[in-house]
């Protein structure tokens, strides 16, 4: 009996494409984290030479003078105003009560007047003390007097330690201007669906600036196309503490602190990679795979909510548009059909803000790949 030659149908396309780009997913695996090691190198290096000098600043004693790029500030203890940090700029308006869309108009339009709105009500506090972090000549962090001062480079030594003691290896890391970060992955990959390759590692964000609370969370990574997705914070760490009258008793405290911290971080990282919480983490890949929703409707509800720009919705439907599976995962027909018109499943919308991402400057992107581990169910804010 002569063979019959089957119809090749899309769907068998897909499945063939599918197989090739996973094999070359786990072959880009090896290779970034041949890359990675450099990376944590440079960042490691960045971390210890970037320690902040501190001052106690009593309020009332805090002067602002207009700036080449904005404001500077002067108080005791210093031998010329300071430049002011986009981030410090903030965390003073806030401080101050000074609206955010205030501070950006004057800070082009008339950087004077706002250096004389800012003194002005920083002399009316006459009781209040505040911790000003800079690091070289500019100020970095306005701060509570109850912040609790950490150390990250003990911190991101640790994690880098138990990760790779638990058999991950660095893939990226970045010391912004006011935050660090550092991920790995596991050097084992996870097929939750077929030929649906992921890592799975985590990541470790840290600020001695206020800009963040200090946080350990598991990360899911699409291998195809390095969609990243952040679960929840399992550390949950604040820096508040007591509140802070003197620096030098507070520089006796400091690294009890700080060693307090690293030894948390040894545990969160062995929790974090136990059989159980990763298997977790699959089966609620598992479930945004098949999770069903109206994809015009969830975007337009995260806009609602100032989770995503204007410019970004409209990016982002365009981009859950695509048809190239390195990019964005299929969506499996529902019932032996094709999917709903406008129906998608909160896995592939996920992967749509991981690789929105990518297109974004490194902050951004933190936040738009947390807002990926949120829709996909990853986090215990589930928003879609």
């Amino acid at each position: 009996m002569s063979s019959v030659a089957l119809p090749v149908t899309e769907t068998m396309r897909t499945q063939e494409a599918s197989c090739a780009i996973a094999t070359r997913a786990r072959e880009r695996l090896l290779e970034r984290f041949e890359a990675g090691r450099g990376m944590i190198d440079a960042v490691l290096d960045q971390v210890e030479s970037t320690v902040p000098t501190d001052y106690l600043v009593p309020s009332a004693a805090t002067e602002f003078v207009p700036a080449d790029k904005g404001v500077a500030v002067r108080f005791p203890r210093v031998e010329r105003a300071l430049p002011v940090h986009a981030h410090a700029l903030g965390q003073l308006a806030d401080r101050a009560a000074i609206p955010q869309r205030y501070v950006s108009t004057l800070i082009d339009e008339d950087p004077a007047l706002l250096a004389l709105n800012l003194s002005h009500r920083y002399r009316k506090q006459a009781h209040t003390k505040y911790l000003a972090r800079a690091v070289g000549d500019e100020l970095l962090g306005w701060l509570s007097s109850s912040y609790k001062r950490l150390n990250a480079a003990p911190l991101v030594d640790a994690f880098i330690d138990q990760a790779m003691a638990m058999g991950a290896v660095p893939v990226d890391a970045r010391q912004l201007d006011t935050k660090v970060y550092l991920k790995v992955l596991l050097t084992q990959v996870f097929e939750p669906m077929p030929n649906e390759v992921l890592g799975i590692g985590a990541i470790l964000r840290s600020s001695d600036f206020g800009d963040g609370a200090y946080s350990i969370a598991l990360y899911v990574e699409r291998l195809i196309c390095v969609n990243g997705a952040i679960a929840e914070n399992l550390l949950r760490k604040v820096h508040l503490g007591s509140r802070l009258d003197d620096l030098e008793y507070s520089n006796r405290t400091h690294a009890l602190d700080t060693e307090t911290l690293v030894s948390a971080t040894r545990d969160v990282v062995r929790h974090l990679f136990e059989t159980r919480n990763i298997q977790a983490k699959l089966d609620a890949v598992r479930e945004a795979n098949t999770k069903e929703l109206n994809i015009k409707a969830a975007v337009e509800a995260l806009r609602g909510r100032s989770a995503l720009s204007k410019a970004e919705a409209e990016r982002s439907l365009e981009l859950y548009n695509t048809a190239d599976v390195q990019l964005l995962p299929p969506v499996a027909a529902g019932n032996g059909g094709r999917p709903k018109h406008g129906i998608g499943t909160s896995y592939r919308l996920g992967n749509v803000f991981g690789l929105l991402a990518q297109e974004a400057e490194p902050r951004r992107a933190l936040e738009l790949q947390d807002l990926a581990g949120q829709v996909m169910g990853l986090q215990e804010r589930r928003v879609a």
